[in-house]
């Protein structure tokens, strides 16, 4: 499992962002890394907004929502199907199907992980993607699904079973 940013994984800002009120989250492992970096897909489905885009979107996502306490949930990425990637004010990671029409917090799927959590397995999943891409024989072999799984889990317990989206 990977417990850190790979280096240079996220562009370095040339200047910090040294005023952060605009941003309704308070996990400061997430507020020093939007300050810092400029944040991009991590995988297909795990795709963070950088500090600009970060603001944009939440700013749209609540005057579309206005039942929605900007305190309460800050939107922190999508993927590329479309679907939303959230931190909710408990430090657990949401996401939340798109499809699903209006937005109601309690039909997001709670991953019941925090953000530090959530980058690791974005890393993982990163990990095995480039296994596959640079190893030819690589998805051949009947245990990957177990590696991945085994891997996923051990970030945090049934989150394999737990994640939207399916690699096998």
């Amino acid at each position: 499992m990977i417990k850190t940013i790979p280096n240079d994984f996220f562009k370095k800002r040339e200047h910090e962002i040294k005023k952060i009120d605009s941003i309704f989250c308070e996990n400061l492992y997430y507020l020093e890394l939007i300050k810092k970096y400029i944040l991009s897909e991590i995988v297909p489905d795990i795709i963070l907004y950088d500090y600009e885009k970060a603001i944009k979107y939440n700013r749209m996502f609540t005057e579309d929502n206005p039942q929605v306490n900007k305190k309460d949930l800050w939107l922190i990425g999508a993927s590329g199907q479309g679907d939303f990637w959230f931190l909710d004010n408990t430090d657990s990671i949401l996401w939340c199907n798109h499809d699903f029409g209006e937005f109601k917090k309690q039909s997001c799927l709670n991953l019941e992980i925090s953000f530090e959590k959530f980058l690791c397995l974005g890393f993982t999943l990163y990990d095995f993607e480039e296994k596959l891409d640079n190893t030819p024989d690589y998805f051949d072999s009947p245990d990957r699904q177990e590696d991945l799984k085994r891997a996923i889990n051990c970030i945090s317990d049934d989150l394999y079973e737990i994640y939207p989206y399916d690699y096998f």
